[in-house]
């Protein structure tokens, strides 16, 4: 399997980007401590959602329950959405209540109708309107988009739309043990402290955040990428531009929820490797959690752990031959390991780098050689 890996550190401060059903901020636990954790359906969104703002016309694909809206609803949002978002007139402009009905009769074998009389799915659904077109016309075998090769997608009432994912996106954990914390706000009335009485709030109530440096990995199968039942159509001299598309969605993708309050934004430190092999995660260099030095900060050890655990599985399991490549944030952290000496590239130049290695490795067999330095991002 040829493989591009991304390995990324992040640090958020103060934070509640994913919570439960009891809106407490996601945890687990992992080496027996209680982790910070985001949850891959979190980022999953957040990275398509930028992939799409970077290259609408790759990534194309749209989530939505096909019973939720009558034929002539569903046609002008999904146009309104393409719309918005910038997708190509090609792919969806013909689109109309005639077609969302053709299409809708086809898809559903055996239709459930809700007590309203409409038709109604058992989950969401991702498609495209390129492949809504085709299919009401009886092409059932039309091309995928970027992000359903990607992510892929899994209809169990209809098992002919699977799209298996070239994709495999883990759980982000945080590196170290994280005691999840609570925010007490209020929000006061204006016209009543504007009043003679002016006292108490007009509500209150309690917010969990966290703040942790977390840990997450990608792995991208490249062989199933640009197969035949995949991207295989895509032409090669595009494939670099849309790979250089979603490094930079996954690099600068952060999850939306609490943005507003809690402004969380930042960029991570990325160990991007391309190999041929099985996936393999470097977790286990966090498994005994990190511990802060006497000045306090968790990123610098735990890219020190994730470089040490590299180093380690690459004479374990005979990775030697293997290419890697750093995008890191800080200068400072060039210190940290021996391949520090490489040149320093900035983002532009990491992406097209590792972009270059996948294709290198699909079409030839072999992966060009990289500097396996870091970068100043």
């Amino acid at each position: 399997m040829k493989l591009l890996e991304i390995h990324t550190l992040k640090s958020l401060p103060v934070s509640c980007v994913n919570r439960d059903d009891a809106n407490q901020a996601k945890t687990a636990i992992f080496g027996g401590v209680r982790r910070a954790r985001i949850s891959s359906q979190c980022y999953k969104r957040a990275i398509r959602q930028k992939a799409i703002a970077l290259d609408p016309e790759n990534f194309y694909g749209c989530r939505l329950d096909l019973g939720r809206q009558n034929d002539a609803d569903l046609a002008k949002n999904l146009q309104l959405y393409c719309q918005e978002n910038g997708f190509p007139k090609s792919l969806w402009e013909g689109i109309d209540a005639e077609i969302v009905a053709k299409f809708r009769k086809d898809f559903f074998k055996k239709p459930k109708k809700d007590t309203d009389g409409k038709n109604s799915s058992d989950a969401m659904i991702f498609i495209s309107p390129m492949e809504i077109m085709a299919c009401s016309q009886g092409n059932w075998k039309t091309a995928v988009g970027a992000d359903i090769a990607l992510f892929g997608r899994m209809v169990a009432g209809n098992p002919a739309f699977n799209v298996e994912a070239a994709a495999s996106f883990s759980h982000a954990l945080s590196t170290h043990r994280v005691d999840p914390d609570a925010d007490f706000f209020t929000c006061v009335d204006d016209l009543v402290a504007a009043s003679e009485d002016g006292a108490g709030a007009g509500h209150l109530n309690l917010q969990s955040f966290q703040s942790a440096t977390y840990y997450y990995y990608i792995a991208i199968n490249l062989d199933m990428l640009f197969d035949e039942k995949h991207l295989n159509y895509m032409k090669e001299e595009k494939r670099g531009e849309f790979l250089k598309k979603f490094l930079e969605a996954v690099i600068e993708s952060q999850p939306s929820a609490k943005q507003h309050s809690m402004n969380c934004e930042t960029r991570p430190t990325v160990l991007a490797i391309v190999r041929e092999g099985a996936p393999m995660q470097l977790c286990n260099a966090f498994e005994r959690p990190i511990q802060a030095p006497r000045e306090g900060g968790y990123l610098a050890p735990s890219l020190r752990m994730l470089l040490q655990e590299w180093k380690f599985a690459k004479k374990q399991w005979g990775l030697d031959g293997t290419n890697g490549w750093t995008l890191c944030e800080i200068s400072e952290y060039c210190k940290i390991c021996e391949e520090a000496s490489a040149r320093p590239v900035g983002l532009g130049n990491f992406l097209e780098q590792v972009s270059k290695c996948c294709l290198d490795l699909v079409t030839n067999g072999i992966a060009s050689k990289l500097n396996g330095g870091f970068a100043n991002g």
